[in-house]
């Protein structure tokens, strides 16, 4: 069995999601356990109806976690630091452990104390969480990390299409034709919810555009007064779905959102940054286009973002080249790689990384 333990929001989940469907194809026999948060629980299972499901946050004490997995064939996670104590205490269990994460870990001269200080905690939660660390890249990393963990840098992961444009605008009451602006607020549960949701919500909940404006359902539902004009769209379960039918995106930065775009080369407005993690998502977006426009600013009105709304819709092509040179094969690597190291003993994985490594087009 292998266990799989996920983060809270859609850009951890929805990656899980990917990987699995693409080791399911060739895998059935294979049991896959996945743990979650009680929120997601019902949207993982309507996607992946074949997988063991279990509430990761009912485990209490660590030793019920550990009795459990410690029977796993391979145990991966996407991003929880819970897993840290179950690796330091191995002995019950012989199985590989390895983790997924984004964002660029380059420590450049010009970064704030705010990003050094997390591309540090993300580096060293690398190490003590997992014994092979598959490390999520836009392009050929220009560095190695210094990590004391099996290094695997892999292109983004990004789920299929499954919806025509049109299927998803006949769900929404729109017309084949009919352009529209998608928010996107992520998840909206946990520690991790955008801060400036509300304020932003507000802003656009003022424009007055010639394309409708439709924003995506969360988890916690949308407790906002918007404008009778603004579609508030269902919770659909494959959300690349409803990005790739859409012809430009604002959105709170984040990894899943950015890939998404990436993969259906939908342009991408990013909200400003409230935290340092997401200031790399900025960070990164600006180098895939070559300037600010796929950003917003903090002090920005509700005619600055206007203005920024047609500016990225006039370079939609722009984008869109910007975005092709992309890869985003990543869960059919994944899927090989967990393929490879699923019922190996920790030993050999020295002589497996040198497999692994074959997968990726990424060099280390």
């Amino acid at each position: 069995m292998i266990s799989y333990i996920v983060g809270r929001n859609f850009g951890h989940i929805n990656r899980a999601v990917a990987i699995i469907e693409k080791f399911h194809e060739a895998n059935q026999e294979e049991i896959v356990r996945i743990y979650t948060f009680p929120h997601s629980f019902s949207w993982i299972k309507e996607n992946i109806p074949f997988v063991e499901l279990d509430c990761f946050k009912k485990y209490k004490k660590y030793s019920q976690l550990q009795n459990e997995i410690r029977h796993s064939s391979l145990i991966m996670h996407d991003w929880r630091m819970e897993v840290r104590k179950l690796r330091s205490d191995r002995k019950e269990f012989d199985a590989i452990m390895g983790g997924i994460y984004h964002s660029d870990l380059k420590i450049y001269d010009d970064d704030m104390i705010e990003a050094r200080n997390f591309k540090e905690f993300i580096r060293n939660t690398a190490n003590e969480t997992t014994d092979i660390f598959f490390h999520i890249n836009l392009v050929q990393p220009n560095e190695v990390p210094d990590l004391s963990t099996f290094y695997v840098p892999i292109p983004l992961i990004a789920r299929d299409v499954t919806m025509s444009a049109n299927e998803v605008k006949e769900s929404l009451g729109l017309q084949p034709d009919e352009p529209f602006l998608l928010i996107q607020m992520g998840g909206g549960v946990g520690p991790s919810k955008y801060k400036y949701t509300e304020e932003w919500y507000d802003k656009i909940n003022q424009l007055r555009l010639p394309i409708r404006i439709v924003v995506a359902n969360q988890f916690a539902g949308l407790p906002f007064p918007f404008h009778a004009n603004i579609i508030q769209a269902p919770l659909f379960y494959n959300g690349i779905n409803l990005i790739n039918a859409a012809d430009v995106v604002i959105s709170k930065p984040g990894m899943g959102i950015l890939t998404d775009a990436i993969a259906t080369q939908t342009p991408l407005l990013l909200l400003p940054p409230d935290d340092a993690e997401r200031q790399a998502k900025h960070d990164m977006l600006q180098k895939i286009i070559g300037s600010d426009i796929g950003t917003i600013e903090a002090n920005f009105s509700k005619d600055d973002l206007s203005r920024r709304i047609n500016e990225i819709l006039d370079q939609k092509n722009k984008i869109t080249e910007a975005f092709q040179t992309i890869p985003h094969n990543g869960a059919e690597i994944m899927s090989k790689a967990i393929n490879l190291l699923c019922g190996k003993p920790l030993n050999v994985l020295p002589f497996l990384y040198e497999e692994v490594l074959k997968l990726t087009p990424f060099s280390v």
